[in-house]
């Protein structure tokens, strides 16, 4: 991606508040500290943990831009203005040449900077866009660092005891000897160590990752990974049955819905900066394109009685050898869960986080425990 959608969005919803300043002082602040905390959150993952804007400043007079470096520095220095008044970076402030907005001196009930004169909301975005563009560059890219070898059901699983082979196949296209969470520490921290990605896509995955399967997923370890590592995921998955597997293309759904629905997600969706980020499992219906009948939010479903089992072969030398079967794909689940959905011609998407505490058990245990 070039600039990432995600913000994209933010920044042109920011432009039209920033047209509207008859509204309350306060409001245009909140929404201005509401701006610059969900920045700072989108371009988090490009640098090493520390102070974000200490850490831009720096980046960004190393790539010889020190009108933006400068700009932006004193723009961070207002925020925290308007948040704590007269202090150090009042005091930076009052002693800097050339602000690209209006410092006053404090004086009876004058706004030490005024939000709704001198274009500095409108200011603070140019500034954040230019950013943005400096950081992801003029033009998007895709890159690809895929398993070199099936890996279904290895979940969250990475190769912690032994190396793992990496290939480059062609331009930004890699092959690791590993599980897809290798692929991510592979792409994070050799591949595209020097420009972290915006966000990683996991899949498509030749079946279902909905319900229990969710569990056994390499499709879902991947974007697990990527979200401990801060970068925003979505794992797509394209579920199989009667009505898709003898298509020209079994993966129609997928291919015809599949781009909207990222896009839906990154303009709409909810994304988070917290220990356990959320990240996005997309299921695509068992049926053809034309088919799909939209997108649905759906909890984790089960299907019940529906386990992998084991079934064992003895060889000619008298060895047993056993293989994993799995279950019926198509049992019912609870209304507005994932596989439900998807039985039911809708693509499901399914916000989900690493935690896998029990929180609805926790005061009922502190109880009984004591």
């Amino acid at each position: 991606m070039s600039t990432p959608d995600q913000i994209t969005n933010l920044l042109t919803a920011a432009r039209a508040n920033a047209v509207d300043l008859t509204k309350p002082i306060p409001e245009i602040e909140a929404e201005i500290f509401d701006l610059i905390s969900t920045f700072e959150a989108r371009l988090q993952h490009h640098f090493k943990r520390g102070p974000f804007f200490k850490k831009l400043r720096a980046r960004l007079v190393e790539n010889g831009n020190t009108t933006l470096a400068d700009s932006v520095h004193h723009y961070a220095q207002a925020v925290n203005v308007l948040k704590h008044g007269t202090g150090a970076s009042y005091r930076e402030l009052k002693s800097a040449d050339n602000l690209p907005f209006k410092l006053h001196i404090p004086a009876g009930n004058i706004r030490l900077i005024d939000v709704a004169k001198g274009g500095f909301y409108a200011g603070l975005v140019d500034t954040l866009q230019a950013i943005a563009t400096d950081i992801a560059g003029p033009q998007g890219e895709v890159w690809t660092v895929a398993p070199a070898f099936e890996q279904s059901g290895v979940g969250h699983c990475i190769s912690y005891t032994h190396p793992t082979m990496l290939a480059q196949l062609g331009d930004k296209r890699f092959a690791a000897e590993g599980s897809p969470a290798d692929c991510v520490l592979a792409g994070l921290y050799e591949v595209m160590k020097d420009t972290p990605p915006d966000l990683v896509l996991s899949g498509i995955n030749r079946g279902n990752n909905a319900a229990e399967n969710t569990l056994y997923s390499g499709t879902i370890g991947a974007v697990i990974e990527a979200a401990l590592q801060g970068i925003p995921a979505i794992a797509l998955s394209q579920f199989f049955g009667p009505a898709n597997k003898d298509l020209n293309d079994p993966f129609e759904a997928a291919a015809q819905h599949g781009a909207a629905t990222v896009r839906a997600l990154l303009d709409k969706g909810i994304w988070t900066n917290d220990a356990y980020t959320l990240f996005y499992n997309v299921n695509f219906p068992p049926c053809a394109a034309a088919d799909v009948k939209g997108m649905a939010v759906t909890t984790q479903g089960r299907r019940a009685g529906v386990n992998f089992s084991v079934e064992t072969q003895t060889s000619p030398t008298g060895r047993q050898f056993m293989w994993v079967r799995g279950g019926d794909q198509h049992v019912q689940t609870a209304a507005g869960t994932d596989a439900q959905a998807n039985l039911d011609g809708y693509t499901s998407i399914t916000p989900m986080r690493a935690d896998l505490t029990a929180h609805d058990m926790i005061t009922k245990l502190q109880g009984l425990l004591g």
